[in-house]
């Protein structure tokens, strides 16, 4: 059966209480070939089931299969939160990435009673610096009050970035910015993931939209005021960007930029950049945040000078010159492949490179943006261990309202394939016409190897009415 099938069918187990679907669910969690999707489904399932016997296996399951102790520790906080704290506390303190760390850390913050709970077990506790300041983050960026922030501080020993300066630090900071700042290593620092700027801002078409497009910062905001929102973004927050805060009557809690206040129910979109419907029958309580939706000290871990580049990049911002927007068309949003199992390698070696375009393939695909420049640069692209093109994966998505030709400029064509709907074309030039139905299609790049020494890829809308989905 499809991927997907399974995966509604595991969910239904669960919400149904079908209690003979136990074993099956827990074979489908452990089992080696399961896709992610379907051992997540696996996982909820038997959270929705409950009781000792689902308590027990995830805790078996964090202590004999580590390649599944996040799920784990996500099933036994529906389970046994006090179990969950204390394997969670287990597992922060080994993580080596946000990344492996984020969906724990989500699973207490998505709740109004969990996140004390986490709190307490960290008490006297060791976890990463790197992983504790990330966390801080999540928790700061959701408006939650309570002990687990200072927790968190505690147990990774992050240390407090000074939130302000005096007016002779600011001068000489000011002065700095204009004299040793380089924009373009401050663009680098600017698509850092861990900073989240490109998270919650856009610059132009792409990017976040949580918080105020930043395409002509630079043209409005003097160095100061860059500064200053940087160290301590509540001191002034643009208005239309506080953060709401709203507690539901089953305990949930739900943070973010407001979208729309209807009579039936409030739209939220929280810091994932997701948005939340939330109806008004069902909230128990509403405020609005003091503190701003970025948090302090997401700048922390950079050194001065990193810091004076970061600033001087977001002061060329919309000044004439290379930090300009320029009117090309060039595409700005994009996917990138991120690592892919063998099994899926081996499905697009055998079917085909149209195979990426398959919708249940479950492929890891992550989302770029281009620099100001338009380029997408490829060191931010994974190699594919696809033999023979060991290739980097970019793919974009056309919309057109009405049946079109469209015209792409590729910045290179060496090594390249492209794939259009379900099929690769067989001649690629600098100039690609595409003749395309209504509706909105992924256009794949597989950048072989071959291609050398490439930096950077770009694409460009040269002609046609198509607008860029993502």
């Amino acid at each position: 059966p499809r991927a997907e099938v399974v995966h509604r069918a595991t969910l239904l187990a669960g919400a149904w209480k079908v209690e003979n679907a136990r074993a099956t669910l827990e074979g489908i969690l452990t089992a080696e070939t399961t896709v992610p999707p379907v051992r997540e489904g696996a996982m909820q399932g038997l959270s929705r089931l409950g009781g000792v016997k689902a308590r027990d296996f995830f805790d078996q399951v964090f202590q004999s299969h580590p390649a599944h102790r996040s799920l784990a520790v996500q099933g036994l906080a529906a389970t046994g939160p006090q179990l969950a704290a204390k394997r969670a506390v287990e597992f922060l303190a080994s993580a080596k990435t946000m990344a492996e760390a984020a969906p724990i850390l989500t699973t207490f913050l998505n709740s109004k009673q969990l996140p004390a709970i986490l709190a307490k077990e960290l008490a006297g506790k060791t976890i990463p610096e790197p992983i504790a300041l990330e966390a801080v983050r999540m928790v700061s960026t959701r408006g939650i009050q309570g002990p687990l922030e200072d927790a968190l501080r505690a147990a990774g020993g992050v240390k407090s970035m000074s939130q302000s300066l005096t007016p002779e630090q600011m001068a000489a900071m000011v002065e700095k910015v204009k004299t040793h700042g380089d924009a373009k290593r401050g663009e680098d620092i600017y698509r850092r993931a861990n900073l989240l700027c490109q998270t919650c801002h856009a610059i132009g078409d792409a990017g976040g939209v949580l918080g105020p497009n930043l395409v002509s910062i630079g043209g409005s905001a003097p160095v100061d005021y860059l500064i200053e929102s940087l160290l301590d973004p509540s001191a002034k927050i643009k208005e239309g960007y506080h953060m709401i805060i709203l507690t539901t009557k089953d305990g949930g809690v739900i943070s973010g930029g407001l979208v729309q206040d209807g009579n039936e129910e409030v739209i939220i979109r929280d810091p994932a950049n997701q948005i939340q419907k939330i109806a008004k029958s069902q909230i128990a309580s509403r405020q609005m945040s003091p503190a701003s939706m970025m948090p302090p000290g997401l700048t922390a871990s950079l050194r001065e000078d990193e810091f004076v580049d970061l600033v001087r990049f977001m002061s060329e911002l919309g000044r004439e010159g290379e930090y300009k927007i320029k009117p090309n068309r060039f595409v700005r949003a994009w996917r990138v492949m991120g690592a892919m199992t063998g099994e899926q390698i081996d499905h697009v070696r055998h079917v085909g490179l149209h195979a990426l375009h398959e919708k249940d393939g479950g492929y890891p695909w992550e989302v770029r943006f281009s620099k100001v420049s338009g380029a997408l640069p490829l060191n931010e692209v994974q190699m594919a261990k696809m033999y023979p093109w060991f290739p980097k994966i970019a793919q974009i998505s056309l919309k057109l309202d009405s049946p079109g030709k469209v015209k792409l400029g590729l910045s290179s064509t060496k090594a390249v394939d492209v794939v259009v709907g379900e099929a690769a074309l067989k001649e690629i030039t600098p100039e690609l016409l595409l003749d395309l139905p209504a509706g909105t299609h992924p256009v794949t790049f597989v950048i072989g190897r071959d291609a050398g020494e490439l930096a950077s890829f770009s694409v460009e809308i040269l002609e046609g009415a198509a607008q860029v989905a993502y």
